[in-house]
């Protein structure tokens, strides 16, 4: 029997205002993308590139964030890349050239992608101490502050202009991160290595070993639900509204709602994942949602009419929202290997299914149409279903309750 803890416990509460940290600063980024392209003079291509900078610069760091917080815990690998995160837009917004840009992009990528894997760890280690599942809600606060910070963003950046906008930007989530930083849970990999520093006696080091990475399938396993995960999302980001004004000669405002219903269901339903799981279990959370998502690329792909088709968007929407923290909670839990590391390989695959993805899928639906596309990432859904066993570790927190 699950503990009943309150919300208001401290450590959950500094981790989840690391994700709506984490998501406001990614948020703010996105209106900020074309005024960047013209000042810069960038034409489409080559903004590609340097917007894959981003991604690169994420899946680079990421599995040498698993081995920092093997080594130091999650606390101290969440909390320093968030100083350099709240920054990161003034550094943009002041970079006179491409050439700068780029780079600045790449760590932009390292950046936050370290924080979210360690953000990601934290949240299971606090989970771990609640005995209860939160990992959920924490990615509904990280879709909370992509909107948040994208709607403000939008507004402050007419009204006040760029440079403003990226000091308020650095000035405000540094402000949350003093909130949070002494809540922050030092878990217990980050305890034991404070105390090998200081020569006190702390809690010892489980027996892991990075020997598990190579005679172990289940973070690799796992990687493929993240990935397949990430596909579908990013494929209707990048191309609903392209399937909504060619299929259905949808006006601009009709196919933007595509991306729109799939944002709004899947912040709404993270809140509730953690109740979910809580009430079925991490394997039929993990089941069900998968089938919703297939039912909903399935209504969207066969639909006749455009309203349909955005239901199906927000049905599947309602079924993905679930299944990246879902693997990220059981990589985190699998035995035998290092803290951080098994998050470490599922985060790299769910950042490159969002990388690489969607112009694959673009090549693809301009020769077949988008409506074969999405009903082939159906079978995507049906490999997840295939592995839902897999989210069993997602429950080890109540083994320890």
């Amino acid at each position: 029997m699950l503990r009943l803890i309150p919300f208001s416990s401290p450590d959950r509460i500094a981790v989840s205002g690391l994700f709506f940290l984490n998501g406001f600063i990614a948020g703010s980024w996105s209106p900020k993308i074309p005024e960047f392209s013209h000042r810069l003079g960038l034409g489409e291509s080559l903004l590609g590139w340097l917007l894959v900078a981003f991604g690169v610069g994420a899946m680079v760091a990421m599995p040498f964030t698993g081995l920092g917080i093997s080594r130091l815990g999650s606390r101290r690998m969440a909390l320093w890349p968030a100083v350099l995160a709240c920054w990161v837009l003034l550094a943009l917004t002041l970079s006179p050239s491409a050439l700068v840009a780029a780079p600045i992009l790449f760590l932009t990528g390292m950046i936050l992608g370290t924080m979210d894997v360690a953000m990601n760890a934290n949240a299971v280690a606090v989970e771990r101490r609640l005995a209860r599942p939160i990992l959920s809600s924490c990615h509904g606060f990280w879709s909370l502050g992509t909107m948040s910070g994208a709607l403000i963003g939008a507004w402050m950046i007419t009204q006040t202009g760029l440079l403003i906008h990226a000091l308020a930007v650095g000035a405000a989530t540094t402000v949350i991160l003093l909130n949070v930083w002494r809540f922050v849970l030092a878990d217990p990999h980050g305890e034991a290595a404070e105390a090998r520093e200081t020569g006190s006696s702390a809690v010892p080091d489980k027996p892991r070993s990075l020997r598990g990475l190579l005679t172990s399938p289940l973070p690799y396993l796992l990687g493929v639900v993240a990935l397949f995960a990430m596909v579908p999302e990013g494929a209707i980001f990048e191309w609903s509204n392209f399937y909504l004004r060619q299929d259905f000669g949808s006006s601009a405002e009709v196919a933007a709602l595509g991306f729109v219903a799939l944002s709004a269901a899947m912040a709404s339903v993270r809140f509730l994942g953690d109740y979910v799981r809580d009430r079925l279990g991490a394997v039929a959370t993990l089941r069900v949602s998968a089938l919703l998502a297939l039912a909903g690329l399935a209504l969207a792909s066969t639909a006749s009419q455009a309203w349909l088709a955005v239901l199906g968007f927000g049905l599947t929407g309602i079924g993905l929202a679930n299944l990246v923290p879902l693997a990220f909670a059981a990589s985190e839990n699998l035995p035998g290997l290092p803290q951080g590391l098994g998050l470490s390989i599922v985060g790299f695959a769910a950042y490159g299914g969002l990388l690489a993805a969607p112009p694959l899928i673009g090549m693809i639906g301009e020769h077949f149409g988008f409506a074969p596309v999405f009903m082939g990432l159906t079978a995507f859904m049906a490999v997840v279903v295939a592995l839902s066993n897999l989210a069993r570790y997602a429950d080890s927190h109540k083994k320890e309750a």
